[in-house]
């Protein structure tokens, strides 16, 4: 067999759709109704021949007002005149023709056709395809991984119509070839052949074909199917406000190029040059987004998606930008980094490789739909527009990991003043209070484990405007009484939220009482619904060191300061931060939860707390009060990003408590 590179077929749609009437005269006006009749391939047995071809515009014609099929003779002179065989045309203007009653061995020449009201016919070029009993045998692939693959076939008997033939694999995203395909040519002088091919979608189910092509004739095999494996995709955190993927789609290695997609391609095979085959909508963390749907989360609780041109211009901005060797590093002030390759692009069939990558952002420019913004690189890296049309690499985004949370029956939750003292229990787990919680909890025992914290939220109503505290206990599976139950101020009916701190596996008791609310407002009026119980502390957490944190008097007012991050107080706290404060990046709230140590019980304060974002505006906290040592949050309920200066005051705590301490627990955002 010789060598031959197979070029696949693409079906054109056609723009101009051309009414007519039967009265026309077609003879002069048959150019302009039909604008295209293309002879496409055959695909033969030993005694038949099924062609394909492509007839346009007829989709605003009557159908009884033209044929459509295949014409075929002996001779190439005698096509014109040769056996008419009618056929079917779909809404695509594409057209099949079944041949029937062939001789094995013989050479055929046929031609697409096309008649008008049966005056007028118009012929495609002339082709030939020749009967045979070769055939093919397509086989299981080998050497599978989450984007990459060798697929496998076998042609026999070949050589007794022609020596010289071309094999390749049809690859589809559908079983019956209906979908996108793409033809694979392989160079082969043997009658087994085999392909290894990348840049395949992780998760992602193909169907091929094994194929040989002798002259014309393409003898196809069995259809196959695959399904690539998962792919972890590891994610980097650059202190940004999505982590940033390692590798592109398509790739396992930060320098692979990866696959080359059209814009909104979720097959990752459709390589049509016509702008209207590709969606004009914005994609990002959308169904059609281009990874919605691929295998590359592991257990993660967070969806990626294609970035927003938002979260590339902070990329650009935030970073450092390196040209290395066949891409661009960017390095982010925490000293992570990602590598994006220069991967060139894909034009049609063709990939243009040179020193240059393109990178989908999932937003359509405001300008000129045709076209959508993407991330360019080449000496630097810079955010310009491409083509729908074009293959383009994809690196993925994704937000932060937030912690699981524990499932929950509100129906079988136990609430009232069991021990008659007038307090409001939440007998979550507890077998000593009357409550009988323990017979068939609201949660299953087994699943409770956390390593921080358990944050608890909830909404109580039937209370008015009532005030009161909250406050807790909590012993493990191994009877660890050794946890700080977070103290939280009730004040009316709304939604709450309280923390255990600590590391638990497992539960022997567990309860939270609302202290005299029962005598209040009577527990018959009180109810509370549990929103979520949450294996951590809720949102995202950021790091802090608490070795570096400033607390003190240092105004001389008597009041106790959590001095996170204020350049006027003279408490150095700018000087080394305990934490980055570029990290922050709240689009709905940011809280801190710490601990209070060294007061009495009466000892009681209203936290006095604002930060000043990188922006320069100020926000004040949710109202906190504290009564006595324990554990605290405080809250902005404010999109936040940065900070200039952030402080939390405990009014007149240092004047009666000079002693005190105060140790963070957890920052985080949502």
């Amino acid at each position: 067999m010789k060598k031959y590179i197979v070029k696949s077929l693409a079906l054109l749609v056609g723009l101009c759709l051309t009414a007519c009437s039967d009265e026309m005269d077609y003879s002069p006006a048959v150019g302009d109704i039909i604008s295209e009749v293309t002879t496409g391939d055959a695909v033969t047995t030993a005694y038949s021949a099924v062609t394909t071809g492509t007839v346009k515009d007829l989709s605003e014609m009557n159908a009884s007002s033209y044929t459509v099929g295949v014409v075929y003779a002996e001779t190439e002179a005698g096509v014109q005149g040769g056996t008419k065989v009618n056929g079917t045309i779909n809404d695509n203007g594409t057209v099949t023709s079944e041949i029937k009653g062939l001789t094995v061995g013989k050479t055929y020449y046929y031609a697409q056709f096309v008649t008008l009201q049966g005056k007028v016919t118009k012929y495609g070029t002339t082709k030939s395809f020749t009967c045979t009993n070769s055939t093919v045998t397509t086989l299981e692939v080998e050497g599978k991984s989450a984007t990459k693959v060798t697929l496998l076939g076998k042609v026999a008997d070949a050589d007794d119509i022609l020596s010289n033939v071309e094999c390749g694999f049809i690859l589809s995203d559908t079983e019956d070839a209906t979908g996108n395909n793409v033809t694979i040519p392989v160079e082969t002088e043997a009658a087994s052949f085999s392909k290894e091919i990348s840049g395949l979608l992780p998760g992602k189910t193909y169907y091929y074909t094994a194929y040989t092509k002798i002259g014309s004739t393409i003898v196809k095999g069995n259809v196959q199917s695959f399904t690539m494996d998962a792919q972890v995709m590891e994610y980097v955190d650059l202190g940004l406000s999505v982590l940033w993927a390692k590798c592109n789609i398509g790739a396992e290695t930060e320098t692979e190029a990866g696959a080359f997609i059209g814009y909104g391609d979720q097959s990752g095979l459709n390589y049509s040059s016509d702008i209207n085959a590709y969606t004009a909508e914005n994609i990002s963390a959308t169904a059609a987004d281009i990874v919605n749907g691929l295998d590359i989360e592991g257990e993660s609780n967070k969806k990626s998606s294609t970035p927003t041109e938002a979260q590339v211009q902070e990329l650009l901005a935030s970073t450092t930008q390196t040209v290395e060797d066949g891409g661009i590093r960017f390095t982010a002030a925490n000293g992570n980094s990602i590598f994006l390759p220069f991967a060139g692009y894909r034009e049609g069939e063709v990939i243009q490789t040179a020193a240059e990558g393109f990178y989908w952002t999932g937003e359509v420019s405001t300008v000129n739909n045709n076209y959508v913004k993407t991330l360019h690189l080449s000496s630097e890296a810079t955010v310009g527009v491409s083509l729908r049309s074009l293959g383009l690499s994809v690196r993925t985004v994704r937000k932060p990991e937030t912690a699981p949370e524990l499932a929950f029956d509100n129906s079988k939750l136990k609430q009232g003043d069991f021990e008659g003292n007038g307090n409001y229990r939440l007998a979550f787990y507890n077998p000593w209070d009357g409550s009988n919680s323990t017979d068939d909890p609201c949660f299953n025992p087994s699943d409770l484990k956390f390593g921080e914290a358990l944050t608890v939220v909830f909404e109580i109503t039937g209370i008015g405007d009532a005030t009161t505290v909250g406050s807790g206990g909590f012993a493990d599976g191994n009877w660890s009484w050794a946890f700080d139950t977070e103290k939280i101020t009730i004040s009316g009916d709304g939604e709450y939220s309280f923390k255990i701190i600590g590391n638990g596996s497992g539960v022997n008791c567990w309860y939270y009482d609302l202290i005299g609310l029962s005598d209040k407002v009577g527990a018959e009026n009180i109810n509370v619904t549990i929103k979520k119980i949450v294996l951590d502390f809720p949102g995202v957490k950021l790091d802090f060191d608490n070795s570096k944190l400033f607390v003190g008097d240092f105004e001389d007012n008597g009041n106790l300061r959590i001095d996170t991050y204020n350049p006027w107080d003279d408490s150095g706290s700018t000087d080394d931060p305990f934490m980055d404060v570029s990290r922050i990046k709240a689009d709905q709230y940011l809280s801190v939860t710490f601990k209070v140590a060294g007061l009495t019980d009466d000892a009681t304060c209203d936290v006095a707390s604002q930060i000043c974002d990188g922006n320069w505006n100020w926000y004040g906290a949710k109202p906190l009060k504290i009564n006595g040592n324990g554990v605290y949050t405080v809250t902005y309920p404010a999109t936040v990003t940065g900070a200039n200066c952030w402080y939390i005051d405990l009014p007149g705590i240092h004047t009666s408590y000079p002693d005190a301490t105060v140790t963070i627990l957890g920052i985080y955002q949502e």
